[in-house]
């Protein structure tokens, strides 16, 4: 088999367009663009490029991205809890809302906009809850563990549950 030069190429079994390119630590990298258009994966691969000069060359912090952050917290961290399976689907939710968006962006009005959105959907404010601490505990990983420097505009933000069921005890 040749060997490959860095660039984009299409792996085999797949539509999408993969990126081939060295990062700022000199480490070699293989990543999905997501992309089926040559053009538009071009353009991300000379983003990630770029990103990797300026952090090289400036020490400029690189665009931190929410795809990037899910990953790392679902593989790392997450797969220790119990509730994994949870917040694997808490994260099915999350994903079409915040894919490709950048973290350092993110803000309270987004966060209400997503609470929104999934009310309007008919969804509980329990579930909304849990949906919202998963993407609370992967900005705090990322803040603590992986040193980004992005906020977390979720602190504060949770819904009140609604009142419980009044129960009597009878006897029978």
């Amino acid at each position: 088999m040749p060997k490959q030069i860095q660039g984009l190429f299409k792996k085999p079994n797949s539509k999408y367009w993969y990126a081939d390119f060295t990062d700022a630590s000199g480490k070699r990298l293989k990543r999905s663009t997501r992309t089926v258009d040559r053009k538009e994966a071009e353009a991300l691969l000379a983003k990630w490029k770029l990103e990797a000069h300026r952090q090289t060359m400036w020490d400029e912090e690189p665009l931190r991205v929410y795809d990037d952050l899910m990953l790392r917290y679902l593989q790392g961290p997450s797969q220790d809890k119990k509730a994994h399976d949870r917040d694997l689907f808490s994260a099915k939710k999350l994903t079409p809302f915040f894919q490709g968006r950048t973290l350092n962006d993110l803000g309270p009005a987004d966060v209400q906009e997503y609470i929104d959105k999934r009310r309007a959907d008919g969804v509980g404010p329990g579930t909304v809850n849990k949906e919202l601490n998963l993407l609370s505990a992967a900005l705090n990983y990322a803040r603590r563990r992986l040193q980004w420097g992005v906020p977390n505009p979720v602190e504060g933000m949770r819904l009140r549950p609604p009142e419980g069921r009044i129960r009597w005890i009878n006897h029978s």
